[in-house]
């Protein structure tokens, strides 16, 4: 129900929303001066959308000239750069503006579907702040990864659901299904999505079973038909899942204490401005998490107690409950999926701040939606809103200026295959002039493919398994050098410390180089790399 407001309210906070979303795109469009910053995987779908406009197909090519499709990874990221090329875009600046349109995108989103579900100004604007100033939101959204495309169509998925328990017309449901299609296309956990919606549909609906059935058949296959169709693609290349292998032969009580572990120590870093004044403690970051836990559920059912006694308790309790399912529904999900790819899948995801965002992204939702729904429910008065506002501001406070320092640092140097030193780089400036018909081998074969489109075969990891006194060439059992040896290829190194050649840390990889190279052809040589040939005989 709709809860009558002011024009002038409705289209100031309007504004305000659409003002934090412009702050937020300008954010990004700081952060990505130097272009979003890439690493390995962020090269496997750029490059991946190169060959898709050149040859009609997603994938990349070894230096063998062995074809490797794209299975590891959805393929709709690769597929929206592939659709700015299409109009001459280079795809790392259709990378950077897709970021900086998304991430407004997101904030503007939230608040505004957030505002036309429940009227709270509060809730719409803090929601939005939150989302705007959540780090390692900022951090993955100044990168070319497709986490800020999932958290955009996934948001839109979860939102458009509430609103077809709100008001339910089969638009809403149809297009829910159709931003949980394209989360998951952008990111595998989106399945959790999927599993969400279908989960609100058959336990928060009023409707008939017959018609649950019904809304959750259509919705169930407009959301998991594109991907069911990519995947059959991938088994059939690759005879695996997303390239993924299974393994239940484990000890499962051990397998959980790394992941156990990493979760709390994640937790750890949420708090507001305990990680830089507070050493960590397991056991302390363990008792605050089960005291939250136990004080927002003793709350929650202390509301339902109310209502039961009131004769206010009704199924769909209201539009505000069921904003609170559905999101913890999606965390509960995904930490499950999380879990179980962790323990039973190899390769087995990282548990980091990037991974482990959308268990941060949708307890934000979980939180403020628990907060409103227990104002409400229980009629409290305005100050009850004054105080969520106020415990809300320390992390809000905390997060801006981590924020800040991640898009500064970010603005200053770059990170990864775009940094700042790729772009001064003197060795990259005469990487172009290297013969197209040679191979090359380097220690950074993912940002030679990005920056010049050509792979490259992988250099020794130091310290190498070379023999005493061998230079790199001459070692018989190394298949690459003797293409480096045989073929003419060129060795391309790069030293990204020229500010730091001499300290201890970086003299021991140096020295371990120039042991390696003593002897060839050098045709360029700075402090941040080199290329050698091997000495024509």
């Amino acid at each position: 129900m709709h809860i009558p407001v002011p024009a002038l309210q409705k289209y100031s906070i309007l504004a305000v929303i659409v003002l934090l979303s412009l702050i937020g795109s300008l954010a990004i469009a700081f952060s990505t001066r130097w272009g979003p910053w890439a690493y390995s995987d962020s090269t496997e779908y750029i490059v991946s959308a190169r060959t898709f406009l050149s040859e009609g197909r997603l994938g990349f090519y070894a230096p063998s000239g062995t074809f490797k499709s794209l299975t590891l990874h959805p393929p709709l990221y690769s597929l929206i750069l592939s659709a700015f090329g299409l109009i001459g875009i280079d795809l790392l600046i259709a990378a950077r503006w897709l970021n900086v349109f998304l991430f407004g995108g997101t904030i503007f989103m939230t608040g505004a579907l957030t505002w036309r579900l429940f009227r709270s100004s509060w809730m719409a604007i803090l929601l939005s702040l939150t989302l705007l100033t959540l780090p390692t939101l900022v951090n993955v959204s100044s990168g070319a990864m497709t986490e800020l495309l999932f958290f955009f169509t996934g948001g839109a998925s979860i939102l458009l659901m509430a609103l077809y328990f709100e008001a339910p017309k089969m638009r809403w449901l149809i297009l829910s299904a159709i931003a949980t299609s394209l989360s998951f296309l952008s990111r595998y956990p989106g399945i959790a999505l999927t599993i969400t919606g279908l989960a609100g549909i058959l336990l928060l609906n009023h409707f008939p079973w017959k018609r649950r059935i019904q809304d959750g058949l259509i919705y169930g296959s407009i959301s998991l038909a594109p991907t069911c169709i990519w995947l059959v693609w991938v088994y059939r290349h690759t005879q695996t899942l997303s390239s993924h292998n299974f393994n239940f032969d484990i000890n499962l009580w051990q397998a959980l204490i790394p992941l156990r572990l990493s979760l709390v120590n994640l937790f750890w870093s949420w708090l507001p401005f305990l990680t830089n004044h507070v050493p960590y403690n397991y056991n302390l970051t363990r008792n605050i998490l089960l005291v939250l836990g136990v004080l927002l559920t003793l709350a929650f059912v202390f509301t339902l107690a109310v209502l039961k006694r009131e004769g206010r308790f009704t199924w769909p309790i209201s539009p505000e409950f069921s904003f609170v399912f559905l999101w913890t529904t999606a965390a509960l999900t995904y930490l499950a999926l999380l879990s179980y790819s962790f323990l039973f899948t190899t390769p087995a995801p990282d548990v980091i701040p990037r991974t482990l965002l959308p268990l941060q992204y949708f307890l934000a939702f979980i939180l403020l939606g628990l907060c409103l729904f227990i104002i409400r429910e229980l009629r409290l008065p305005r100050w009850a809103t004054l105080i969520t506002v106020l415990l809300a501001l320390p992390f809000l406070i905390s997060n801006t200026l981590s924020s800040w320092s991640v898009i500064r640092n970010l603005y200053q140097q770059g990170a990864g295959y775009t940094a700042r030193s790729w772009h001064d780089s003197d060795v990259m400036e005469v990487v172009p002039e290297l013969p197209a018909e040679i191979p090359i081998i380097t220690n950074e074969a993912f940002a030679f493919l990005l920056w010049t489109d050509r792979p490259a075969y992988d250099f020794c990891t130091l310290p190498c398994d070379q023999p005493e006194n061998v230079r790199y060439g001459d070692n018989p059992d190394d298949e690459v050098q003797r293409i480096f040896r045989e073929q003419g290829a060129a060795l391309v190194l790069f030293y990204p410390f020229c500010a730091s050649r001499d300290e201890p840390w970086n003299a021991e990889r140096m020295a371990q180089l120039d042991d390696l190279t003593r002897g060839l052809t050098s045709v360029e040589y700075s402090c941040d790399g080199a290329i050698y040939y091997y000495p024509q005989r």
